[in-house]
């Protein structure tokens, strides 16, 4: 245990010399910062269905019917199920009142109250003597955080920017110490293999755990799932890490590295596509270590009872990092601890 905090000890000590810690205070600054700056819209426009059961028919063939934004119901329960398929979805149900129609508005639970007072105010416009017992609001399913643009991000964020630092900056360190010559003093210490690669790996899973929390508490609040959020920024972490020690062990510099390296994150990226547009995900899609994470991430931000994807992440997760931790060490042993070995 002791050579273990050494070497910890040792590579957090490296870390700060390298001005590391100043890169993640610079990102975490910038990305919180960007975070409140985004519109609160994600820049599309909503599909609008219309059902009308009043007497007059105010809206049933009223202007746009045509228009392929716009779809018109001859029932309430039809419009509902229709904005029950799709997020992007927000309906108005038109019926008798007393003196003026009854309207209500009928949406998924994640309309940002901004988005909802313009409605408001739009249907005002058109009734006149105010919204009072005219304008009601009904929230399909349980209610969600509305989901502004930074919100949408965020888990994009956490998934390729906080969760990739080990596999960067591990990699550096690594050509660091054979630059350095540190590797030959590794070579015949009593710590050995396991030891070196525990401290390097656990070092940058701290960094990892204590920038996505930051990052958490600068944008969405304390309000959240914090242990299943640091075990799965924990995991995440140590398969980034022993990933970033694996692919580095192979190369003598950070140029030759550079074009694997960056392709593999590439490659980790991809997930974006199908978290940008739920309908593509081809099975192959999920066998990429970031595919679980990033939906994991999403569901404990914004619908922390969901928890069968952060059940899913840790499985899959775990899983790949049992068989990557023996194959790491492997490699450690074979290229780094060897003499002779560049």
């Amino acid at each position: 245990m002791k050579r273990f905090v050494t070497l910890f000890e040792l590579e957090i000590a490296v870390i700060l010399r390298n001005g590391f810690h100043w890169i993640v205070l610079i990102a975490l600054t910038v990305t919180a910062a960007s975070f409140h700056l985004f519109p609160e819209s994600a820049g599309w426009s909503p599909e609008v269905g219309f059902s009308d059961t009043s007497a007059e028919g105010i809206v049933r063939h009223g202007p746009g019917g045509g228009a392929s934004e716009t779809v018109f119901f001859g029932s309430d329960e039809e419009l509902r199920k229709w904005v029950e398929e799709e997020r992007r979805r927000i309906g108005f149900a038109v019926a008798d009142g007393t003196v003026k129609p009854l309207v209500t508005l009928i949406h998924s639970g994640e309309l940002p109250p901004r988005q909802i007072s313009l409605l408001r105010a739009g249907i005002e416009a058109m009734v006149s003597g105010g919204t009072e017992g005219v304008f009601s609001i009904v929230e399909i399913g349980e209610h969600r955080v509305p989901l502004t643009l930074g919100r949408i991000l965020l888990p994009v964020l956490i998934a390729f920017e906080v969760l990739i630092l080990g596999f960067i900056f591990i990699a550096v360190t690594v050509f660091q110490e054979k630059q350095d010559g540190t590797l030959k003093a590794y070579r015949v210490s009593p710590s050995g293999t396991v030891i070196y690669t525990a401290a390097k790996a656990a070092a940058w899973v701290v960094i990892t755990i204590l920038y996505g929390a930051a990052l958490i508490l600068a944008t969405v609040g304390p309000a959240v799932p914090w242990g299943r959020i640091i075990a799965l920024l924990a995991l995440a972490g140590l398969f980034m890490a022993l990933a970033g020690l694996l692919v580095s062990v192979f190369f003598r510099n950070i140029s030759e590295w550079f074009f694997i390296g960056v392709g593999i994150l590439v490659v980790n990226m991809l997930p974006q596509v199908s978290f940008a547009s739920p309908t593509f995900s081809p099975g192959w899609l999920r066998w990429i270590p970031s595919y679980p994470v990033l939906f994991a991430v999403r569901d404990l931000l914004y619908r922390p009872g969901a928890v069968e994807s952060f059940e899913r992440a840790m499985l899959q997760i775990g899983a790949y990092t049992a068989v990557l931790v023996p194959v790491t060490l492997a490699a450690v042993r074979g290229r780094l601890m060897k003499e002779g070995v560049k």
